[in-house]
């Protein structure tokens, strides 16, 4: 008999235990890729969104970033504009605002010269109009959630503002988010001149090898303000690398339960062993040999439950995308995630089956089998 067959003979033989330790390594590791994917996937399309006006850098407040809170004069958007390498300079004002007064809901302010540079696959309806005050344009995802359409009104802090278009953009944030003229949001928020960062766009064709260059140059007039690509500006924001925070605490917590869910298992099956140990030892069997059985055993045991765990965390990504009312996540992963992931919980499967392994090791084989 093979040591392959003593394996799947064991976790046949101990069916019940063995679907529930399978059962809670698939959730702790269903667990920790469906946060992860949630974190990559809000950071991706908030990334998606300050890429998708065609933005190369954006200049925003020193240090830690609020994507709401952040507040940047209007008028540097002027100073950058006139730099011969800078194409626009858009200034955009973001902020949650309650709306039908039980709903919370992201709108940007964007001015009505910088609508056309968004990326919009299907418009119903229309982009506000010069001089058009009180209307704003929905993304499909947040107008499909709030049941609106063209035409219909909708109320922001109290105040009445009409729906003249519905739009799919191209990003999953914008998708998910209302727009408005900047200088109404402006008025809304009273906030005037002001904006939360703005988006700095190069003349094309770029040159790469220019670009730290340009970066320094928007960085001397935009001066005490930063100036970042789009993926450092994301990672700078301060609830994003709180929830980030978050979630590797988590991972770690669920992958000391893999730890401990595979040691409870493995020395419950080493215990209850010992005639079998004891004759494998008789029978000539090494202490490495007999250490790899358990060891191997463990390692099976982590890896089926790892790949089930993969599959449950998509499952679980598609739910938390679905039973979000204004969702501004996109769960996403990358073949280095998963493999990450598996690769983690299999070293902490391992590393619990440790202890388990070693106490087999230790067994004198005539003492084994005399107490057995």
């Amino acid at each position: 008999m093979t040591m392959l067959h003593m394996i799947i003979r064991h976790l046949v033989r101990q069916r019940a235990r063995s679907l529930l330790t399978l059962f809670g390594l698939a959730l702790t590791c269903g667990a920790c890729f469906a946060i992860l994917g949630v974190v990559y996937g809000f950071e991706r399309s908030i990334v998606g969104g300050l890429e998708e006006p065609g933005a190369d850098f954006i200049v925003g407040p020193r240090g830690s970033f609020s994507l709401v809170g952040g507040s940047v004069p209007q008028a540097l958007g002027g100073k950058l504009a006139a730099m011969a390498e800078v194409a626009s300079a858009t200034p955009v004002l973001f902020n949650v605002m309650t709306v039908d007064r039980d709903q919370n809901l992201v709108v940007a302010g964007r001015p009505r010269e910088a609508f056309s540079q968004m990326q919009i696959r299907q418009l119903n309806g229309r982009m506000p109009e010069a001089n058009e005050s009180n209307v704003l344009v929905l993304g499909e995802g947040v107008a499909k959630t709030l049941s609106k359409k063209p035409g219909d009104t909708i109320e922001i802090e109290f105040a009445p503002y009409r729906i003249v278009g519905v739009a799919e953009f191209g990003s999953y944030m914008y998708r998910n988010i209302a727009i408005m003229p900047l200088a109404d949001l402006q008025a809304l928020l009273r906030r005037p001149n002001s904006a939360s960062f703005i988006e700095v766009r190069l003349k094309r064709p770029i040159d790469r090898a220019a670009l730290p260059q340009m970066q320094a140059e928007l960085a001397a007039i935009s001066a005490p303000y930063d100036v970042l690509d789009t993926d450092d500006f994301v990672k700078s924001i301060r609830m994003i690398s709180i929830v980030r925070s978050v979630a590797n605490t988590i991972t770690v917590i669920m992958l000391l339960l893999t730890l401990m869910i595979v040691a409870n298992t493995m020395l419950m099956s080493v215990n209850e062993r010992t005639y079998e140990f004891g004759v494998l030892a008789a029978l000539g069997w090494t202490p490495r040999r007999i250490m790899g059985l358990v060891l191997s055993e463990g390692f099976a045991l982590t890896v089926t439950g790892g790949l089930a765990g993969l599959l449950l965390g998509v499952a679980f990504m598609a739910i938390a995308s679905m039973v979000s009312r204004q969702a501004y996540l996109s769960p996403s992963f990358t073949v280095s995630m998963i493999a990450q992931i598996v690769a983690a919980v299999i070293v902490a499967g391992i590393a619990g089956a440790l202890y388990p392994a070693r106490k087999a090791v230790r067994m004198n084989a005539v003492e084994a089998l005399r107490k057995a």
